[in-house]
C-alpha cells in the first residue's frame, strides 16, 4: 500500500528526490563560514565593526537553521511514520499469504 501525503510532505519528498542524496546547502554554509572568517580577521586587523558584521552573518545562519528545523521536523517525522506503517502493512500481507494454505 502506498501512503498518501499532504502538500508539505509531497513537497519535501520531491525536494529530496531532486537533490538525489546531495546536500546542496553545505556549499553555501562553507562559503558563508569563509566569508565570516575573513570579515572577522579583517575586523581584528583593521576595524572592529567588521567583527560584528561577521557575527551577524553567522547568527543569521544559525537562526535560519533553527527556523527550518522547526518548520520541517514534523513533516519529516510524518513521512517516516507513514512509510513505516505502509511497510508494516505490506509485511503483514506477505505473512498472511505465506501462512495461508490456499495461496
Amino acid at each position: 500500500m502506498r501512503p498518501s501525503f499532504d502538500v508539505n510532505e509531497a513537497y519535501m519528498i520531491a525536494v529530496c528526490r531532486r537533490q538525489g542524496g546531495k546536500d546542496s546547502g553545505s556549499v553555501g554554509d562553507i562559503a558563508l563560514l569563509f566569508i565570516a572568517t575573513g570579515l572577522f580577521i579583517y575586523g581584528v586587523v583593521a576595524e572592529r565593526s567588521w567583527c560584528i558584521a561577521a557575527f551577524v552573518l553567522l547568527a543569521m545562519r544559525v537562526i535560519r537553521s533553527i527556523e527550518q528545523h522547526r518548520r520541517w521536523r514534523g513533516v519529516y517525522l510524518s513521512i517516516i511514520e507513514k512509510y513505516e506503517a505502509a511497510l508494516e502493512e505490506t509485511e503483514a500481507v506477505k505473512r498472511e499469504s505465506v501462512s495461508s494454505p490456499n495461496a
